[in-house]
């Protein structure tokens, strides 16, 4: 595309001296004035057309960043469940060692019991 003339909105306060840097940095004849959407129907529609491609840009974006934080709260919640699973499981593992030791020592209080049962018979005989 080589237009021969650019109509834009200057967004410098001085719009002369952004007229002024646009043909010098482009070679192109740049009219360029404050609120010129308002008095060009050419920039007015080329407005509406970057609104609506920048608008299209922010869902994309949003839509992008909401998949990334979705993605993140469900890593999460499967690091949660899995620190809860290794504790359940840790828990269960220490439960059931203490219920063995709780067993082999009455099992070992038993037969010392049984022992010295038999001791005292044999001694009072």
């Amino acid at each position: 595309m080589n237009p021969e003339k650019a109509i834009v909105d200057a967004v410098d306060v001085k719009a002369e001296r952004f007229q002024n840097n646009l043909c010098n940095d482009t070679g192109i004849n740049v009219i360029a004035e404050h609120k010129a959407d308002d008095k060009y129907i050419e920039v007015s529609a080329a407005s509406i057309i970057a609104k609506a491609k920048r608008d299209a840009q922010i869902k994309k974006y949003n839509d992008a960043k909401k998949n990334a934080q979705d993605s993140v709260n469900k890593t999460k919640k499967d690091v949660q469940n899995s620190v809860n699973a290794t504790k359940k499981s840790y828990t269960d593992s220490v439960n059931k060692a203490k219920k063995d030791a709780d067993a082999r020592n009455a099992a070992t209080k038993k037969k010392i019991e049984t022992k010295k049962k038999l001791w005292k018979q044999l001694i009072s005989e």
